[in-house]
């Protein structure tokens, strides 16, 4: 609900101002939203809305209706979304000139994702520097490489399809079966490894069924009755 609330400010500043504005201004604007990455990322707290307590690097903020959070999740928003608009701007027209996008942003992606929290969350080398990294250049990189790339072959375009398909409705209903799985984690810290990785491969399961039931089931048939609905 919360990255959902932000979302919907971020569309409407662009549906009122950004799209207003020549190129060279948004990106001015992505630069300065830039800084607010690194002060976030950073713990620098140039403008005094941020606390010190041991998550000060992690950028795991945004959820809370105070000052900080509220802070932090526009800092989160404003970089990633224009960054992606003006990435749009940037290449619309442009012919695909990479032809292995797919296996290299999936490596990529993955190395960012699973690397390990790196001296804990309170220190400032390199936590928060691999943190601001990531939003700043990993990530954008990334999407930069997927829109110039082409997909060759039918296994590799019908598994990018179902991975688009299913990208929201896992997004929308993977949080509860986390915190099944954390609950559970908790009450069972003596767990062997091979016990514990078998419950994670299972839980990853269900959730990719219950994304794609979710997309099947109820997504696709809401979509059509509201478009058959509203076409009219």
């Amino acid at each position: 609900m919360w990255s959902l609330f932000y979302e919907y400010i971020a569309n409407l500043l662009y549906a009122l101002v950004v799209r207003h504005l020549r190129t060279w201004m948004l990106a001015i604007l992505v630069a300065l939203f830039g800084v607010l990455v690194i002060d976030s990322a950073l713990a620098l707290n140039l403008f005094g809305t941020l606390q010190e307590h041991e998550n000060a690097l992690s950028l795991n903020f945004g959820f809370v209706l105070d000052p900080e959070h509220c802070y932090v999740a526009m800092c989160r928003l404003l970089y990633p979304f224009f960054m992606g608009v003006l990435l749009s701007r940037l290449m619309n027209g442009k012919q695909s000139v990479f032809s292995h996008g797919f296996l290299t942003c999936s490596l990529m992606l993955s190395a960012i994702l699973l690397a390990p929290r790196m001296c804990g969350w309170d220190t400032f080398l390199p936590e928060g520097l691999f943190n601001a990294a990531s939003v700043l250049v990993f990530f954008p990189l990334i999407v930069a490489l997927g829109a110039r790339s082409s997909l060759t072959g039918k296994r590799s375009s019908a598994l990018c399809k179902w991975l688009g398909e299913i990208s929201f409705p896992l997004y929308i209903t993977h949080y509860p079966f986390l915190y099944v799985f954390l609950a559970w984690w908790d009450r069972n810290r003596d767990i062997s490894l091979s016990s514990f990785i078998m419950v994670q491969i299972i839980v990853f399961v269900i959730t990719i069924m219950v994304a794609w039931l979710s997309y099947k089931l109820y997504d696709i048939p809401v979509r059509g009755w509201l478009q058959k609905k509203f076409s009219k």
